[in-house]
């Protein structure tokens, strides 16, 4: 395995003064003045610090992106150095290589696939049914069925649907088939009705 030594840079691509150089460095990245998470009682403490450990998580943000569009692993050093931006690093150091870093263009980002339309609702062609069921005290209680004219259940809400107090709860369905007449039941498990706030 071979490994990457990173010196530091200033905003002005000078050498930071506390960095190391000579030809054991193999590229400089930003590492003065760098904005990066910190210790805190929250999850967005920040603090503004430099160090070459500022600068060696730039040239991995850049692995990081070379790796995810398909550099293969071995190639990765080799392709961060040949993309580095020659001749900007201003008092290198004697023995340093004059490499900033730079990952390049790697390629377009392909666009996320539309989601398909959504489909317009079908229309109703038989009958359309809007109900509203304001509940009272005891919501819970309440029930409803409609029957087609065999007694075929074609909607319902069961004991337990209704949980607010009060509230106008309202459904709309369409009835498919060959109905000629349909019977809307509405029940109260308790047996006092839906009735006078209680």
């Amino acid at each position: 395995e071979t490994v990457l030594t990173v010196g530091s840079t200033k905003i002005d691509d000078e050498r930071s003064s506390f960095s190391n150089y000579g030809n054991c460095v193999d590229i400089f990245a930003p590492g003065s003045s760098i904005k990066a998470a910190w210790i805190g009682d929250s999850n967005n403490e920040y603090d503004t610090i430099s160090g070459t450990s500022m600068a060696s998580p730039h040239v991995c943000g850049a692995a990081a992106v070379l790796l995810g569009n398909g550099i293969e692993k071995n190639s990765v050093n080799e392709e961060i150095i040949s993309r580095a931006t020659d001749g900007v690093v201003s008092d290198k150091g004697t023995g340093s290589p004059n490499k900033f870093l730079y990952a390049g263009v790697i390629g377009p980002t392909n666009l996320p696939t539309p989601m398909p339309p959504t489909p317009a609702p079908t229309p109703c062609m038989f009958y359309t049914f809007k109900i509203v069921v304001t509940t009272d005290s005891y919501p819970q209680e309440t029930s409803w069925d409609l029957k087609d004219q065999n007694e075929v259940i074609l909607e319902q809400r069961e004991v337990g649907y209704f949980k607010e107090q009060s509230f106008d709860y309202e459904d709309m369905f369409c009835v498919l088939g060959e109905t000629s007449s349909v019977t809307f039941m509405m029940y109260d498990s308790y047996g006092d009705g839906i009735c006078c706030g209680y």
